[in-house]
Parts: structure tokens; sequence; C-alpha cells
């Protein structure tokens, strides 16, 4: 059984290609970066912040910062957790990218945001138990994330 390609044909399949990117594009810009399971650790000295990250992009798509809403004084820096003359460290990175249709956790003893400042400037902070923040992308989005206190089942040593 042979199959005639007809000019109709070919704008049938073409129209239906088109439909097909029109809506995956249009469910990458709706869905983007979602944030889940966004937590917090204190020490006297910082707070480490804690979640994972969904990109639904079909792009890469980075974190290159991250904003605390509240009026404190502190320093916000993306870290990771590097094993390095016998022992971990966390060193401050540019970015943490998410690969396309990916994931990123963020960890105690991996990548995470770090919250530096002063005893009272923290407290601020976390004064009602949730640090609301943005994630800076890097096509200049910002993603809204809540944080939560976290069940502590062991330690991640901040300060």
């Amino acid at each position: 059984m042979a199959i005639i390609v007809t000019p109709r044909t070919l704008l049938i399949v073409g129209a239906l290609i088109i439909a097909a990117l029109i809506l995956v594009a249009a469910y990458t810009a709706i869905a983007g970066v979602k944030v889940e399971n966004a937590r917090y650790t204190e020490s006297p000295k910082a707070v480490g912040v804690f979640m994972t990250i969904k990109n639904y992009k079909l792009t890469q798509t980075c974190v290159i910062g991250a904003i605390v809403l509240e009026q404190a004084r502190v320093t916000v820096e993306l870290h990771e957790t590097i094993y390095e003359e016998g022992a971990y460290k966390m060193k401050h990175v540019e970015k943490l990218c998410i690969s396309p249709l990916g994931s990123l956790e963020l960890r105690p003893a991996g990548p995470h945001i770090m919250i530096m400042g002063g005893h009272e400037e923290l407290v601020k902070l976390t004064k009602d138990g949730i640090i609301r923040l943005n994630l800076i992308l890097d096509d200049g989005s910002k993603v809204y994330v809540e944080a939560k206190p976290a069940e502590i089942s062991g330690g991640h040593g901040h300060g």
C-alpha cells in the first residue's frame, strides 16, 4: 500500500507540527522553574537554605543569586560543598545550574544558599518561622521562595 503525499497532506502535517511547537513553548513558559520543600537551618552566624529546584524549561537555567525579602543587613551567597585537603569546605559559586527538564537538590553538605550576618539580623529573618526570598535566574526572572525550619536529623554546621 503506497502513501500518497498531496499538498493538502503536507499542509495538515505542517500545521500539526506548528501546533505541537506552540504547545511546548506555552508549557515551558507557564511551567518555568518551580521550588519544592524549601527549608532552612540556623546557627549563630548563618542560615543555610535548602530546596529542590525543578526546571520545566527545554533549556538549561541557572540560579545566579538570591535576595532576602526582609529588612535585614545580611549577605546572601550561593555555595557548594567540596572535599579538599581531607575536609569538607563550603565554596562560594557564581551560579547553580539546572539542566533542561531537570532538577537540582540544594542540601546540607551539597549546593545550598547561605545567609550570613550578625545574630540580631538573622533573628529578624526567622522571627515568624519563615524566610522569604527570591531566587534570581540567569534570564532575569525571579522565583519566590518561602523556607520553613528544617526538621533536624543530623547537623550541618554553618558559621
